[in-house]
């Protein structure tokens, strides 16, 4: 009922009756603000409420992690406070119930939202939800793992408030997280149909290095795939890196190769803008002994 705007409705307008239609739209007209406050109908399929339960255990144990949550952050007396001053401006009252008579009302579990100032769990546990498997958004969720990385070297702890610059950045990241719902990716990149050519693209930066690969087929250009990683806590020369994302990329390129096996590669270019790292891979002669995370040092060779 409530999710007529949702993905899942748009995909397939089947999926929400002209019932549940009609209980939305009457919902919006009955919104209504008056005296600093807004008033709305709860779009309740009256002919049904007598089937719903009561939910008073459901909404009890919620009520209940939530308290134990506000304990400890030391939020529980200014939580209470709030209905406090609601109650007092005539927003929400209070009723008197006999706690015999509990099952006959139905209860909305209520969760409150409350924001507090990051620490690096935080910051841990929102960037552990990004879920990017190809990545094909890597430049906006890698800003995640540079702030992490950040904190790690000023040696904050993880209870610890961030600094003001971390602060920032996260600002800017919950920003363009937010804007990353408007992205769209084609699902179907390439097929079989035709020769395709592959584009790898290696950089790198003071903080992180990657590559992104292109796929080009029948004059149109589709992103296919795309690693991005965090500089090593220890820092780097930056050819290094430069040379590092060059090695990354071709690790995968074997694997996309693999991937399509059933599809004629035309071509494949490579594009790094480090002249430095363009001598190496194209020496014979030269072997250079780079940082590899999975096994910490390794020969570069091609």
């Amino acid at each position: 009922m409530f999710a007529v705007d949702s993905a899942t409705a748009t995909l397939g307008e089947e999926l929400v009756s002209d019932y549940d239609k009609e209980k939305v739209e009457t919902f919006k007209s009955s919104i209504e603000f008056k005296d600093n406050c807004y008033f709305v109908d709860l779009p309740w399929h009256k002919d049904k409420v007598s089937s719903v339960p009561s939910n008073y255990q459901v909404a009890l144990k919620v009520l209940e992690r939530t308290m134990l949550s506000l304990r400890k952050r030391n939020l529980e007396e200014a939580y209470i406070d709030i209905f406090r001053q609601q109650e007092s401006e005539g927003i929400i009252e209070r009723i008197a119930l006999n706690p015999r008579d509990f099952h006959k009302y139905i209860w909305i579990p209520h969760r409150p939202v409350f924001k507090l100032d990051p620490q690096k769990r935080d910051i841990l546990a929102e960037a552990a939800k990004l879920f990017d498997p190809l990545p094909l958004c890597a430049p906006v969720t890698v800003k995640a793992k540079i702030l992490l990385r950040k904190l790690w070297l000023l040696k904050f702890s993880w209870d610890e408030k961030v600094p003001d610059e971390v602060m920032t950045g996260w600002s800017d990241l919950a920003e363009d997280l937010s804007g990353m719902s408007d992205l769209v990716f084609s699902r179907q990149a390439v097929n079989s149909n035709s020769p395709l050519r592959l584009y790898l693209f290696c950089d790198a930066s003071p903080q992180a290095y990657g590559f992104v690969v292109y796929g080009v087929q029948g004059g149109k250009c589709h992103i296919i795939f795309s690693k991005v990683r965090v500089v090593p806590m220890k820092a780097k020369p930056l050819p290094m890196m430069e040379l590092l994302a060059v090695y990354t990329a071709f690790k995968t390129l074997s694997m996309l190769l693999k991937s399509y096996s059933n599809i004629k590669i035309e071509n494949i270019f490579v594009a790094v803008d480090a002249q430095v790292v363009l001598s190496w891979v194209l020496s014979d002669n030269i072997k250079t002994q780079i940082y590899i995370p999975e096994t910490e040092s390794e020969t570069f060779e091609i």
